[in-house]
């Protein structure tokens, strides 16, 4: 991902494929995007999977963002398109572990039923039940979640208007976001400093090479967001004066 000069953050394609080597069996991806929120409209698809037609290529995808709009699924659009995911993330039900793969390719679906690794036997009954109980109720979930996401984007967008230093690019699907930040300081230093002091929690850039940068999530209790960004707007009162 590269953040363009329109404050997008884009997959770079003629990057992606000038990386691609004779050996190459796969592009691996997930989307929407962890940590920039970033997903790909239907003619950045179509482009995806030229290249990896052209170079006989499959595409593996982890949609565990997916779900809480529209968005396309590469195991619909694509032969060789594999798409990973479960309920962990936009259904809210971390704990049962459910997940599943999806693919056209018939084959390779055989293949992982043979290669497939376990721990247990099977997911346990209750795991089933809770699962299946989730699916029965997924448009109440997700409109319950798409109003969470919506009101503390909302609310995002607000307090950065009263923040000059900080600066983000707002997806419209994902559940994460990257927030950027001029001061000179980097980003685990910023965190471990910021969580020490206050109590509040962001991921640093650097675990994803990317630094003054943060990753917040969007997905949490909107008044615990709204308290959490004003105990850290007075904490960034003193980097302002230290200027």
């Amino acid at each position: 991902m590269h953040l363009k000069e329109e404050n997008e953050w884009k997959i770079d394609f003629k990057e992606l494929e000038k990386n691609i080597r004779e050996n190459t069996k796969m592009i691996c991806l997930n989307l929407p995007n962890n940590p920039t929120g970033t997903t790909l409209d239907h003619e950045e698809m179509q482009q995806l999977i030229q290249i990896c037609k052209k170079h006989d290529l499959y595409v593996l995808v982890d949609e565990i963002y997916r779900g809480l709009y529209q968005e396309e699924s590469i195991s619909d659009l694509y032969e060789k398109g594999i798409a990973t995911s479960g309920l962990s993330k936009v259904l809210s039900t971390p704990g049962l572990r459910i997940g599943w793969i999806k693919t056209k390719d018939k084959e390779l679906i055989r293949l992982i039923n043979e290669r497939r690794d376990y721990s247990i036997i099977s997911s346990g009954p209750i795991n089933d039940y809770l699962g299946a109980l989730t699916l029965k109720y997924s448009k109440e979930i997700l409109s319950r979640n798409r109003e969470i996401l919506e009101e503390n984007k909302n609310y995002l967008r607000k307090w950065l208007k009263a923040h000059s230093h900080l600066s983000c690019v707002i997806p419209e699907y994902g559940t994460v976001c990257f927030l950027k930040y001029d001061y000179q300081i980097d980003s685990n230093t910023f965190c471990e400093t910021l969580q020490e002091e206050t109590g509040v929690f962001f991921v640093p850039g650097c675990c994803f090479d990317v630094e003054n940068h943060l990753r917040f999530g969007l997905a949490n209790d909107p008044q615990i967001v709204k308290e959490g960004l004003e105990v850290f707007s007075n904490w960034l009162k003193k980097l302002d004066t230290s200027r």
